[in-house]
């Protein structure tokens, strides 16, 4: 089985035992979000996108940590918060109401909870999460790069948001053994990191062509062109990822180390290759 990269998005399903200067910052995540709550306003509305805030942030403490279970509960819990604070906005009652209102945040939420059931191990859970994230994040990013031209519903737009969903997704694809629709979701996510970040990047270190977020998303591609034999196609992506953290994470020796071992897998690959 095919086991996607871990960084940016975690495929391991252990939940550790944390230490005591963990366990302290998860306490002062949990006593940033009660206090949250205990600011709520007005009276009659407990709920406040402030908590919702919080939640998350909890839920991503969690997640740094490896409790999945716990992570998922909360990005639950923040998207159950989040949908009956909507409707109250928009004077709409119940879960699914028409008034729900579509941005990042709630496309952020669905992200979360995809990513959460991906870790547990629950990958059509995920894909159906991941699925919905997608469609709201280009509706939203779509309006604001409106300017490109194509009949693909997803890339009307691109985002760098947009690419970290299709990372999931294709990690699904991967891990389901659907190697050419995981090919085709990496290289959709790579276009959309590129494209998008040069449309968000103020900085050259994080522009399209050197967002980080094209680490994970070229690692998995090289790793999967690995496993399939096609070195030729592995090779210049792991010598972009690795031209990546040396700008991002230069000291990261374990990384660097191990691309270089992958380099010279593929490049003894291809030298069996030509004989």
């Amino acid at each position: 089985d095919y086991t996607p990269s871990s960084a940016g998005t975690s495929t391991t399903t252990t939940e550790t035992t944390l230490t005591a200067e963990q366990t302290k910052a998860l306490e002062r995540a949990q006593n940033e979000y009660e206090h949250a709550l205990l600011l709520s306003t007005p009276p009659q509305n407990p709920i406040h996108r402030g908590c919702i805030l919080s939640r998350m942030k909890l839920g991503d403490v969690h997640w740094n940590h490896f409790q999945f279970s716990l992570s998922l509960q909360e990005y639950r819990g923040a998207l159950e918060d989040y949908l009956e604070l909507t409707a109250l906005e928009h004077g709409q009652e119940g879960e699914g109401g028409n008034g729900v209102h579509e941005d990042e945040l709630m496309a952020k939420l669905l992200d979360n909870i995809g990513a959460g059931y991906s870790a547990m191990g629950d990958l059509d859970e995920a894909m159906k999460w991941y699925t919905k994230s997608l469609e709201m994040k280009q509706t939203v990013y779509g309006q604001q790069n409106s300017n490109h031209n194509t009949n693909d519903k997803f890339m009307e737009g691109h985002h760098i948001e947009i690419g970290a969903t299709l990372n999931g997704m294709a990690m699904i694809h991967a891990q389901n053994s659907r190697f050419a629709e995981a090919l085709q979701t990496w290289s959709r996510a790579e276009r959309h990191t590129r494209e998008g970040g040069s449309l968000t990047s103020s900085t050259d270190k994080d522009n399209g062509n050197n967002h980080p977020n094209l680490i994970t998303i070229l690692e998995n591609m090289a790793n999967l062109h690995t496993q399939a034999g096609n070195d030729e196609e592995a090779l210049p992506c792991y010598n972009e990822v690795l031209r990546l953290v040396n700008i991002h994470d230069p000291h990261n020796m374990g990384t660097i180390g191990r691309l270089y071992l992958s380099i010279g897998d593929c490049q003894y690959g291809l030298q069996l290759h030509a004989m």
